[in-house]
């Protein structure tokens, strides 16, 4: 399995108004400039079988549609990879984080350079 490289913008932090949530915004290091239409058809399968009630709104997202109101999460692609940013339980967003990397890992994907 690959490891699998991300960041966070900052490290999720619990939110003032509700401390059992916590905002996240983290990166993962995708090489989006190698992704082909396979590439692409296995990262939103990936995106299918996480936790967290997937949809597929103007982003994808998980866990709820009604952004900013919590529980939320969607990721975008950026120049870095795939960014994902929400405001959700703690136990909700590691459970999907692990799932994720996991998931990630046993793929195909080209993984960028941090």
């Amino acid at each position: 399995m690959q490891q699998v490289p991300f960041y966070d913008n900052p490290t999720a932090t619990p939110a003032p108004e509700d401390p059992s949530l916590v905002h996240v915004e983290r990166v993962y290091g995708l090489d989006l400039d190698k992704f082909d239409e396979s590439h692409w058809k296995a990262l939103h399968r990936i995106y299918r079988a996480l936790p967290g009630d997937y949809r597929e709104l103007p982003l994808p997202t998980w866990f709820g549609d009604k952004e900013p109101e919590p529980p939320f999460l969607s990721a975008s692609v950026e120049p870095s990879g795939v960014q994902v940013c929400g405001l959700l339980r703690r136990t909700d967003w590691t459970a999907w984080h692990a799932a994720f990397v996991a998931a990630l890992a046993a793929s195909a994907l080209p993984f960028a350079d941090f």
